[in-house]
């Protein structure tokens, strides 16, 4: 296991031990599969972790992981999961985009690729 992973894994225990001994929920940033083969490893090693997953979609492939319960904490908050929603303003003078052209712009805009969730490109 590299040195990143190995501190990837403590972060996930630090998140979960801070909203354990914070009373609060704690939030990591988009995971994509492969921190989240890491999150279950973790999840694994440390028994007794309360966590919900989510990415804002169902079947979603880059999700968050919430720390900490409603059972414990005594109040539910929701995902920091906003969604956008961006089309053309005149169809005919679009061109079709693809999935490398949003991300690129976003990334353009200096939005880092752990902030982002799925692009997920329909029509227009």
């Amino acid at each position: 296991m590299t040195k990143e992973e190995e501190l990837l894994k403590k972060r996930f225990t630090e998140l979960a031990d801070r909203s354990y001994s914070e009373s609060r929920y704690t939030f990591t940033n988009f995971l994509n599969l492969n921190e989240q083969s890491l999150f279950y490893l973790t999840v694994k090693e440390n028994k007794g972790i309360k966590y919900t997953i989510s990415g804002g979609i169902s079947d979603a492939e880059r999700v968050m992981v919430r720390f900490g319960d409603e059972a414990g904490l005594g109040y539910e908050q929701q995902f920091p999961i906003a969604i956008l929603s961006v089309s053309p303003l005149a169809v005919k003078y679009s061109e079709d985009l693809s999935h490398r052209d949003y991300l690129g712009a976003l990334m353009n805009l200096g939005i880092e690729r752990e902030m982002l969730g799925d692009i997920i490109i329909g029509k227009n």
